[in-house]
């Protein structure tokens, strides 16, 4: 037990230290484009551009019994009526969108702006 507690110690010390500096930019809401899949759109080119690694890569998080649950999906279009992805129905995801049809997706990136 004192071995795990050495170790979960450097780990948090890791924690603790660690901290990027994030030059994307400042994001001011009268620069937003006011149609949302728009603002995805141009967000997405600069990615692209960027050569961002898995720019379709994105988390979804849905809420099932008060509980919320994540995992990492791929993107594989978007249009006017949002986003699209694959899932398998019967899976625990699936059905938590069955019983919700409220989701969230986070797409991430580390690319530096040079605006």
């Amino acid at each position: 037990m004192a071995y795990l507690c050495k170790i979960m110690d450097h780990i948090n010390q890791y924690l603790q230290n660690t901290r990027n500096q994030y030059d994307k930019g400042v994001l001011l809401e009268n620069q937003l484009h006011e149609n949302p899949l728009k603002q995805f759109e141009i967000w997405m080119q600069e990615a692209i551009q960027a050569n961002q690694p898995e720019t379709n890569a994105m988390d979804l998080s849905t809420v099932s019994d008060s509980k919320p649950s994540s995992r990492i999906v791929l993107l594989k279009g978007v249009d006017e009526k949002g986003f699209v992805f694959y899932t398998n129905y019967d899976s625990k995801k699936g059905k938590d969108m069955l019983s919700n049809p409220y989701a969230c997706l986070n797409f991430s990136g580390k690319f530096k702006r040079d605006r």
